[in-house]
């Protein structure tokens, strides 16, 4: 029995000692948090929503020159396919924005990583059921994302290109 009592009490402290290396190995972060409140985080932002206004002025200059004639099918057609057109515009400025934001996220924990040797993985905290506190290093990594400046890809350009005008009648015919 005491031999028993023994082995339990060794395998209960190598649980714990387990336990304590593994939660020195790996760490959480919250991704969305950085991502909001960082300063790339809010130069991303930023960016997007120059994004926005040049494509919103693109599609006001679009309306801008159906002003009158909205109900007819041409027009129509030409404000949906430019609203189309806009949309998938500004799904790929943010796709651009994203990638970039991860690339530098990626960054931050590799460089805050090589300065807490212990811990040799990161992970989302959005990905995880729970964790305690004491493996939160969000504000670590967000001070070395602070640290970056990332370079997002160029504001687009919106070219509206005018309809050509109706062909003259040909001589000789007669308008109805």
């Amino acid at each position: 029995m005491k031999k028993f009592k023994f082995v339990a009490v060794l395998s209960v402290l190598s649980l714990a000692f387990a336990a304590a290396a593994f939660a020195a190995d790996y760490g959480v972060i919250d991704v969305q948090k950085i991502f909001n409140e960082s300063a790339p985080g809010k130069a991303a932002a930023a960016h997007m929503q120059e994004v926005q206004k040049i494509l919103q002025k693109g599609m006001d200059d679009v309306l801008a020159m159906h002003k009158g004639q909205e109900n007819t099918p041409q027009a129509q057609q030409a404000i949906a396919e430019a609203q189309q057109l806009l949309n998938r515009q500004l799904a790929v400025e943010q796709q651009a924005t994203n990638a970039v934001m991860e690339r530098e996220l990626r960054e931050a924990v590799s460089a805050w990583l090589k300065t807490n040797k212990k811990t040799k993985m990161i992970l989302s905290k959005q990905l995880t059921l729970g964790n305690t506190g004491d493996i939160d290093f969000t504000t670590g990594v967000m001070k070395e994302m602070n640290k970056r400046k990332p370079t997002f890809p160029a504001l687009p350009k919106v070219t509206i290109n005018r309809p050509a005008p109706a062909p003259a009648p040909a001589s000789g015919e007669v308008k109805k």
